[in-house]
């Protein structure tokens, strides 16, 4: 059976109100143990595309990703990349929306994140199998309250 399980959030300046910009909110992760390379390859949406589906993988430095993803964040372009939890392997796809073109797209959680890697599970029975939802949020709300962010909300969802 396939699951689809994703945690959406609303990540704001505290001292403006206003929504973290997409490329500060991926430096934050990764300067709390999320990771963008595995085995020197990047997973990621590349310029001039805003279809998901059009991800490519590619071996490059973070430096030249974080490149390219400031100039999508500069043309209002969504993001996509693919991030792991420390050495884990275990993570997912992240999205970050312009702020601006989320509030006209009726995006409230600017960030979103897809939990397709090696989806972390809790296992009751043979019946039962659900997305262990506690272990991400651990790793994600501690990460974005601090640094002069917080998160105003956040939604969980699955779908089997």
């Amino acid at each position: 059976m396939s699951v689809s399980a994703s945690i959406d959030l609303r990540v704001i300046q505290s001292n403006t109100g206003n929504p973290v910009a997409p490329v500060h909110a991926l430096e934050i992760l990764m300067d709390h143990g999320w990771s963008l390379q595995h085995d020197g390859y990047v997973y990621y949406l590349p310029l001039g595309h805003d279809d998901p589906f059009d991800c490519i993988t590619e071996m490059m430095s973070i430096k030249s990703l974080l490149e390219i993803l400031r100039i999508k964040e500069a043309q209002s372009e969504l993001i996509v990349v693919s991030l792991t939890w420390e050495n884990t392997n275990i993570g997912g796809s992240l999205f970050l929306y312009d702020a601006n073109k989320a509030l006209h797209d009726n995006i409230d959680t600017p960030i979103g994140f897809s939990l397709d890697k090696n989806r972390k599970k809790l296992i009751r029975n043979d019946s039962l199998e659900m997305t262990d939802v506690n272990w991400y949020l651990e790793k994600l709300l501690p990460t974005f309250n601090g640094d002069n962010t917080f998160v105003e909300h956040f939604t969980y969802n699955e779908h089997r």
